[in-house]
């Protein structure tokens, strides 16, 4: 569904709409979102169960800047590319975790950062990166 309402009309609208189609009655959910914050945040406000899922071209979208955050940390302009394209095509066969190890290896391997959650990456590399993580 699309409105041009501010993002509280949208939210009652669709909240209103999905109850009519019998969502209170689904085991499982999924919101397929194009990443922007105001539909997550209306997705984990309304659906907190669900499982939010950023459409493939955003998510394609965004292993670029994450790959020339990398570069700015060491990885040649001849690698960068190879390791987009093998990151596509893993995350095209459904392999996400594989994928964002590989990504946060990689970051480690050129000195970016330590693998754990607390880590903070360089500041060139970490914008992209938390983009690619967090569908914000």
């Amino acid at each position: 569904m699309g409105t041009l309402q501010s993002v509280q009309a949208f939210g009652q609208q669709l909240f209103t709409t999905a109850r009519g189609m019998g969502i209170d009655n689904q085991e499982q959910l999924v919101v397929l979102s194009d990443g922007a914050r105001w539909i997550n945040k209306l997705a984990q406000t309304q659906y907190p169960k669900a499982t939010l899922i950023l459409d493939w071209w955003h998510l394609k979208r965004r292993v670029w800047p994450t790959v020339r955050g990398l570069q700015s940390d060491g990885l040649s302009a001849q690698d960068g590319p190879d390791w987009g394209r093998q990151w596509i095509d893993s995350l095209w066969r459904g392999q996400a975790t594989e994928t964002l190890k590989s990504i946060l290896i990689l970051a480690s391997q050129l000195g970016a950062a330590a693998l754990d959650q607390s880590a903070q990456l360089t500041e060139r590399s970490l914008p992209a990166l938390h983009r690619l993580i967090s569908n914000n």
